[in-house]
């Protein structure tokens, strides 16, 4: 289930109310949908047993919502469904796939939760929420639909039904993509041509076929995407030989007969012809002959064109789809089973007597992608497969809480906390009256561990976003990135701050606290060393920006009279000192630190958006300035008060 404003989210409900935990002496009884009844009568039929049921079998669905028109459905059990999130049409269609599926076809029942949930009736709705990951970890397979609100895509963009016609012009051939069976793609690619009626006119047909196969392929993908050949260019591989050809455009290519100045490949094999692509970034498409364009050559990069945007459009259902908390939950329950399938009902067209939906294994790691291929074309699986790896295994805790999508922010902390290391605090969370994402980043910042205080700070401070800090606690304002970030260093170099100082009895090098006037947050932190910006420094038109920050902080903060002046510091999460020892070279770390405004005199600071060489700095410690000590063993540090 992953509407966002599914029944979930009322949870607050769950755990106010203690006395309702006595009803789980009560076998909980779970609604089912009859698969069979649904694929072929296209009838929804409902039944309900308890969940402990001895032998009990069924599909739990996975998948995001969409907005329709509502369906009613009668359940017969007493309540009406209303459905609004995926077309019945679509659901009836992915039944009857289910019938046919290898091994979902010896299975009865489904459960979604747009039917299966009574959101009338209060008791059994809060009943089911209670039990819903036990529905999840008890269902033989959770099965993923990325699209299941397929019509409601269809409904919005116009460039939805050019993907689905894409997807289904090559549905077969992008199912065995995805399936990894190269033996049916090369047998696809040989029918393709004799549907199309190339020639030996034209060209040597077989010739074209091997050639084909690496040339139309290669070079399409990239990190940033796919790259697409305009329909009106062609390889126009013409009368002329195909060597002779590149030859012609390429001579530095005719090397000596034994070829020992031949131009290799990174893997140190000859390069043939067949391993150039078409795009040439110095000439542009390449003009091979002088032949006027024809018609199967439109057809070879029309097909091209079709499946690599049919991909990266599932690429991009498979990231909108996990990047949600509810289906973060959903695939972690997965994992304990590793019993997730995936399925899209755009390709429910492929022609096959029966069909096996694709498995997902959380073992999988990601392939680098110079990874010997059989033919080129798995490029394009391989960028689908490790979209998928790196969404549902890879992401850090913070990614998860603060990155997902959800339109009730508590929704955060009932499906993450549960698969993190503080699952013992989801039954507090109905307390904590979250309602914004600024809320929710206060309260990590108050129950996670020391590690992950500093980390959360660290990525709320990051010199390379957007973020301006001039709103208040700039600590807790500022958009997170992950795309680029480390979210995971603090264990690389000896750390900057004593780590082993977990509570919060004033000994934690990181505490959030409330200031005395309106209740203030603000974050107490005690590094070992840190830099102190030169007074000469020129701060050219980030000036600007701070000087915005330090009348912001001199009208909120009146009572800790903040002075005329004020310093610039940078704070480092690792000891460099310490590091350095450790290394041979200076190599200064570009990331990894914040960057403070304030004044020492007040002891108040503001975080600030900066990128300089860290020549710019200087550290102050015991060893060469008077005001400033360096932290150890022995020492007490400054401690920041960071607002």
């Amino acid at each position: 289930m992953t509407k966002d404003n599914s029944p979930q989210t009322p949870f607050q409900e769950l755990t106010c109310d203690n006395t309702q935990r006595q009803e789980q002496e009560k076998p909980f009884k779970v609604v089912l949908i009859d698969i069979r009844t649904a694929g072929n009568s296209e009838t929804i039929e409902c039944i309900e047993m308890p969940l402990e049921t001895e032998g009990l079998k069924f599909v739990a669905l996975s998948y995001r919502w969409g907005e329709l028109a509502e369906t009613i459905i009668d359940t017969n059990l007493g309540y009406l469904a209303t459905v609004t999130s995926f077309a019945m049409n679509d659901f009836y269609c992915l039944c009857r796939k289910m019938i046919d599926e290898t091994d979902l076809k010896s299975i009865r029942y489904a459960w979604v939760d747009a039917i299966c949930v009574d959101q009338t009736n209060y008791k059994r709705r809060k009943a089911t929420i209670h039990h819903m990951s036990d529905i999840y970890e008890r269902a033989t397979y959770i099965v993923a639909i990325p699209d299941l609100h397929r019509q409601y895509l269809l409904n919005v963009s116009s460039a939805n039904e050019k993907f689905a016609q894409d997807l289904d012009n090559n549905d077969n051939y992008i199912y065995h993509l995805i399936q990894g069976h190269t033996d049916e793609l090369v047998e696809l690619d040989k029918a393709f041509f004799d549907h199309i009626k190339t020639t030996k006119e034209d060209l040597d047909v077989e010739t074209w076929r091997t050639t084909y196969a690496k040339y139309v392929w290669r070079d399409s993908t990239g990190m940033d995407g796919f790259r697409f050949i305009p329909d009106n260019c062609y390889g126009k591989f013409g009368y002329r030989p195909t060597k002779q050809v590149f030859l012609k455009n390429y001579p530095y290519l005719d090397g000596d007969p034994n070829m020992k100045n031949q131009p290799r490949t990174d893997l140190n094999d000859h390069i043939s012809i067949a391993d150039f692509p078409l795009l040439d970034p110095r000439r542009g498409y390449r003009d091979l002959t002088d032949m006027s364009s024809m018609t199967w050559k439109n057809l070879i990069i029309r097909r091209r064109n079709e499946i690599l945007h049919a991909i990266q459009s599932l690429i991009d259902l498979i990231k909108d789809w996990s990047s949600r908390v509810w289906v973060i939950s959903e695939f972690h329950i997965a994992k304990k089973k590793n019993n997730l399938k995936f399925w899209f009902i755009g390709l429910s067209g492929v022609r096959l007597g029966f069909s096996t939906f694709f498995e997902f294994d959380f073992g999988d790691t990601i392939v680098p992608p110079n990874t010997d291929l059989k033919i080129n074309a798995q490029r394009h699986y391989r960028a689908l497969q490790n979209t998928m790896i790196k969404q549902l295994t890879t992401q850090t805790f913070f990614q998860m809480m603060l990155g997902a999508k959800a339109s009730k922010n508590e929704d955060r902390f009932y499906a993450i906390l549960p698969h993190s290391k503080y699952k013992n605090k989801i039954d507090q969370v109905a307390h904590w009256n979250i309602s914004t994402l600024l809320s929710v980043k206060l309260k990590l910042f108050e129950i996670v561990d020391v590690r992950d205080k500093l980390l959360l700070l660290f990525l709320a401070g990051n010199s390379h976003g957007p973020n301006s800090y001039e709103s208040w606690p700039s600590f807790a304002t500022s958009t997170i990135t992950f795309a680029s970030e480390h979210t995971d260093f603090h264990s690389w170099f000896p750390s900057n701050f004593e780590l082993n100082n977990n509570n919060n009895n004033g000994s934690s090098p990181i505490l959030l606290q409330h200031g005395p006037h309106s209740q203030r947050y603000f974050l107490q932190l005690t590094p070992k060393t840190y830099y102190v910006r030169r007074r000469a420094y020129n701060y050219g038109p980030k000036i600007n920006t701070w000087g915005r920050q330090i009348g912001a902080l001199r009208e909120r903060l009146l009572p800790y009279n903040l002075g005329v002046f004020w310093d610039t510091v940078c704070i480092p999460y690792f000891n460099e000192k310490e590091r350095m020892q450790l290394d041979d070279k200076k190599v200064p770390i570009t990331y990894g630190t914040v960057h403070l405004i304030g004044s020492f005199d007040s002891n108040t600071w503001t975080l600030i958006n900066v990128f300089d060489e860290r020549t710019d700095w200087q550290l102050d410690d015991v060893y060469n300035h008077n005001l400033y000590h360096y932290r150890d063993n022995n020492h007490k540090g400054i401690v920041f008060n960071i607002y």
